[in-house]
């Protein structure tokens, strides 16, 4: 939906007679070849201008290298978790500028 800009999530739309989690575990597999159920973590509404979505938030640790599904993602990248909360840090202080 953005070209060029980085997400880091795995996502898909929940299909008919399906729920989140089935969804999340389906998308999991598609995208990065991992087989596992992910944690329910929770859901927020997002109401912006180009799109209104409710949206799941799951979790999942795995020992799995994830392999990269090159028709539903461009690049992928591994950070640590320092590294993402300083890329968050200085994007959220460009947002309230």
């Amino acid at each position: 939906m953005f070209p060029s800009q980085w997400e880091t999530h795995v996502g898909g739309h929940v299909s008919y007679g399906d729920n989140t989690m089935q969804t999340a575990v389906r998308e999991l597999e598609e995208e990065l070849g991992i087989v596992k159920k992910p944690i329910y973590l929770g859901r927020f509404r997002y109401r912006g201008e180009e799109e209104k979505e409710n949206i799941s938030f799951f979790h999942v640790v795995t020992a799995k290298r994830p392999k990269l599904n090159r028709s539903e993602a461009t690049r992928g990248e591994y950070v640590t978790m320092r590294q993402l909360e300083k890329a968050r840090a200085k994007t959220m202080t460009r947002a309230y500028l």
